[in-house]
């Protein structure tokens, strides 16, 4: 029997406080649950629990993972194209001797691939090249390339510009283990070790097996799946799901009724607790799942070459900061310069990233200082028209009459990788963006020693460590920060060195946290259930009711229910059946 809808949600909320343990990087790969794999407190387990001998053991080694199976691919510069692959790859650093697959999506149409790759792909193997190459340019390796050894395989999928997401069209877990005979087993008894499902949710919303691709509403009764959809948790010994994007929000804002946002977060939490063992969520903005297997880590990093920069920016600084003359030549020029752009934004152009808030505060600079801030605005997206033609309209200013409105200083330079804004043209960047999980351009922005100027917001919570990041709370807050960040900008471009007010540049201690070794450590670290961790789990039933709410997902799998309900959150799918 299909069990309901309420046997799929804990009956009594679970305490799940951390508790502080050594982090040390150099600690055993099979730590102790003393550290920090205790995600519960003491009073959370039975003094039998307490007392087992080899409680602290971990049940598997999550350096071992076989596929990591992701939403999005080269040369789709998103993060969760771009983090899994980097994640992969650094997993296979840190023990060349593991075999590690990458899992990503394969644009069956072509249309799809126009949208987001530019230039279509003719087959998947000629895609694994492009992302082979990607590699070999962004990436620093190995003489004898061993650290890209990793295997690329592929799932059929199409892409939902509603959603702006890609979507598998059929079993992810059957591309695998057809794709992967050698390193997962026989076809009676396929199974494997260690899983990360990069997006979870994301990956099992529609993970139906299908005959024809998004259907229309003509033949939605028709469709039916040629093979039952498997549970992760039953095909692999260890699931382990890194959250990456929060649906929940995005459902408030691409959908007029409220009341999907919280049938959303239902939706994610039954489907993340019946597909994997251990919950990563990489900030806390994002929404409880399962609390008692979730935590919350940044396993981010970035690519080495950005911290390269920043040591770059730093030698720099720190010669400035011995000068103790003007420059005359420097201070003739300044004037000159202070009305080119420092300041920029890099993201997807999309009006949840923010973008409208910074035309409330360029009028309250304008108020302020008589002018407006020059911004370069990189990135493209569906609202890009949108956000172009508010920023040329401009916003009316006191000094304008009622019906005037001036036209912002603002240039929308198109797409480009974040690394080819290096260098000292631009010295300030903004993110006004509350709707982030973990921001990988604010990361890679703080890294190359620029001024970041960040909402406090709980997403935000990791960079609050790092000197050159700047919060606000409110808008008069933000134009204080700015003016700082510009005023020290030009102070170091004219050698006139405020040492003691300007931020500290970042030491390889102190940018070693943003590296992908340090995140590939903290994945390690976070991913692991112990022993006295499952033992209290078994306790009180959560794997019991796990398995329920897997069975329930799989039922609706079978009937269909899960493409009427991808028709109330976009009810023109029809455009996407195949003609």
């Amino acid at each position: 029997s299909v069990p309901s809808l309420s046997s799929c949600l804990p009956s009594s909320p679970v305490n799940c406080s951390p508790t502080p343990g050594n982090k040390s990087p150099n600690s055993s790969m099979r730590r102790s649950a003393s550290s920090s794999f205790v995600h519960h407190d003491k009073e959370d387990f039975t003094l039998e629990e307490l007392e087992m001998i080899d409680g602290d053991e971990i049940l598997y080694d999550s350096e071992s993972v076989e596929p990591f199976v992701t939403t999005a691919s080269i040369p789709w510069l998103t993060g969760t194209a771009v983090n899994p692959l980097l994640r992969a790859v650094y997993l296979k650093k840190l023990n060349p001797m593991n075999e590690v697959t990458l899992v990503v999506p394969w644009l069956t149409e072509e249309s799809d691939q126009k949208s987001l790759y530019s230039t279509p792909f003719k087959n998947p193997e000629e895609q694994e090249a492009h992302i082979r190459e990607w590699l070999k340019s962004n990436v620093s390796f190995d003489e004898d390339g061993s650290r890209f050894e990793i295997k690329i395989i592929f799932y059929e999928a199409r892409y939902l510009p509603s959603f702006l997401s890609i979507f598998p069209m059929g079993d992810i877990l059957d591309s695998i283990f057809t794709q992967n005979n050698d390193c997962l087993g026989e076809e009676e008894e396929r199974e494997g070790d260690v899983c990360i499902l990069e997006e979870p949710e994301h990956l099992n919303y529609f993970n139906v097996k299908m005959r024809e691709s998004f259907p229309s509403s003509s033949s939605l009764s028709s469709l039916q799946s040629s093979s039952t959809p498997s549970s992760w948790r039953a095909k692999f010994k260890h699931v382990i799901g890194i959250i990456h994007t929060n649906y929940k929000a995005y459902a408030a804002t691409l959908v007029a009724d409220l009341l999907l946002s919280p049938v959303m977060g239902y939706m994610n939490s039954i489907v993340v607790r019946a597909h994997c063992h251990k919950i990563i969520k990489l900030s806390d903005v994002l929404q409880v799942f399962a609390p008692e297997k979730e935590l919350v880590k940044n396993v981010h990093g970035i690519r080495e070459e950005f911290l390269i920069e920043g040591r770059r920016r730093a030698t720099v600084l720190m010669k400035s900061k011995k000068e103790t003359k003007p420059n005359n030549e420097a201070s003739s020029k300044i004037l000159s310069n202070v009305r080119k752009p420092m300041i920029y934004f890099i993201g997807k152009l999309v009006l949840a990233k923010g973008l409208d808030q910074l035309l409330k505060y360029q009028a309250l600079y304008h108020e302020k200082h008589g002018e407006f801030f020059p911004i370069d605005i990189y990135g493209s997206g569906p609202d890009q028209k949108d956000i172009e033609q508010k920023y040329q309209q401009g916003v009316k200013v006191s000094s304008a009459s009622s019906s005037d409105e001036v036209p912002l200083p603002a240039q929308f330079k198109g797409r480009v990788d974040h690394f080819d804004l290096r260098g000292d043209q631009y010295s300030i960047f903004v993110n006004p963006s509350t709707s982030e999980v973990l921001c990988t351009t604010t990361a890679e922005a703080t890294a190359m020693g620029k001024f970041v100027i960040l909402p406090k917001h709980p997403s935000n919570t990791f960079f609050e460590s790092f000197p050159n990041c700047l919060f606000y709370d409110t808008p008069e807050t933000f134009i204080s920060q700015l003016d700082f960040a510009i005023s020290e900008s030009l102070s170091m471009s004219n050698k006139l060195i405020r040492s003691h007010l300007l931020p500290s540049p970042l030491s390889p201690l102190s940018s070693h946290p943003l590296s992908w070794e340090a995140a590939t450590l903290r994945l390690i670290e976070s991913a692991g259930i112990s022993k006295r961790e499952e033992a209290r789990r078994v306790r009180l039933g959560r794997n019991k009711l796990d398995d329920r709410c897997a069975t329930f997902w799989v039922s609706l799998s079978t009937r269909v229910v899960q493409m009427k309900m991808f028709k109330i959150f976009d009810p023109d799918v029809d455009q996407y059946s195949k003609t």
